[in-house]
């Protein structure tokens, strides 16, 4: 039976072995392994995803603020980060008209408009503590990060005869918004 690469990533992205570390988040520990078992009617198999490694962790900023304190002794601080959109619809028709006599010429105008006006958004905040005469800053972005690993799957036929094949992958762990807190 052959195993192909890109059907193991799938799984494994699948699983959620993607996700990793990140603030407030428990992290992937290195070689964190999963392992699922399946039984058909011609085999039954026995796959197990590895992560081996996280590498390449990018943040990019969207919002970047900080808090300098001059005073003799620490304070407490907090960030916040807000997006809203508005969205507005409008529809506006008019009908003019006509009409003509022997004596009189009637002309009549109607128009309307309607509009409607629509807003969403959030808003995201963190609080820390600034130690006496010193800075610390809080950039609020996205966490992009790479893990690579290898998966092992054994297929056993019903007549006894097994296969075990070895892959090596690396893949896009799953995006994560958060709050970098630094000095």
């Amino acid at each position: 039976m052959k195993i192909r690469k890109h059907t193991l990533l799938r799984a494994f992205v699948a699983t959620g072995l993607g996700v990793v570390g990140a603030v407030g988040v428990a992290p992937v520990s290195v070689a964190d392994t999963r392992c699922f078992t399946s039984d058909g009617p011609h085999a039954s198999s026995r796959t197990c995803h590895t992560v081996d490694k996280r590498y390449n962790r990018v943040f990019a900023a969207g919002y970047r603020d900080g808090v300098n304190n001059r005073k003799n002794y620490a304070i407490s601080a907090s960030c916040t980060a807000s997006s809203q959109t508005t969205q507005r619809y409008s529809l506006s028709s008019s009908i003019e008209g006509e009409a003509s006599g022997i004596f009189v010429t009637i002309r009549a105008s109607i128009s309307a408009e309607i509009s409607k006006e629509m807003s969403s958004g959030y808003s995201t905040s963190t609080q820390f503590k600034v130690p006496r005469h010193s800075y610390v800053y809080c950039d609020r972005g996205i966490l992009n990060e790479r893990v690579a690993g290898h998966t092992v799957a054994k297929v056993c036929e019903h007549q006894g005869m097994c296969e075990t094949r070895r892959n090596n992958w690396t893949a896009r762990a799953h995006s994560r918004a958060l709050w970098r807190i630094y000095s």
